[in-house]
């Protein structure tokens, strides 16, 4: 047994503490940056509206993962660990979006934010001709 002690690693448990890492960032994720655009996509929309929304929305966010996890391993098999400053530069270019066009929403009704973003009433909007579901427009969507 003295004989086979040089070939035990004694790093062995940091492959069980990354794994613990994983686990306590999916988690974080979860309850943190994950249900963001489906919180953003109930405040922004009319009740109309939302139905559809969530569903461009939620398709948008499962094809950015797929994208993710299909192209995280052919970057990282060309250029290394570099592969994280573009997913970096991506959060930061993001993060600046955010500041600059996404509205606070909070304490606000939903015309308020539907002011914010330049969406006229109801009432002063008028269906373009030759619609026949002319009933349904409000402001500038048919939803």
């Amino acid at each position: 047994m003295s004989t086979a002690a040089p070939f035990v690693n004694p790093y062995q448990w940091i492959a069980y503490l990354s794994i613990v890492f994983v686990i306590l960032y999916v988690i974080a994720f979860a309850i943190g940056f994950g249900p963001i655009p489906f919180i953003i996509t109930g405040e922004i929309f009319r009740q109309g509206a939302r139905p559809a929304a969530y569903m461009i929305g939620g398709s948008g966010n499962m094809i950015a993962n797929a994208i993710v996890g299909l192209v995280f391993p052919i970057l990282q098999a060309r250029i290394g660990a570099f592969t994280f400053l573009i997913f970096m530069a991506v959060c930061v270019l993001l993060c600046i979006f955010i500041a600059v066009k996404v509205p606070e929403t909070k304490n606000k009704t939903v015309e308020d934010i539907q002011k914010l973003f330049g969406v006229q009433d109801g009432t002063s909007a008028e269906a373009p001709t030759g619609n026949s579901n002319a009933g349904a427009y409000v402001g500038s969507t048919y939803l």
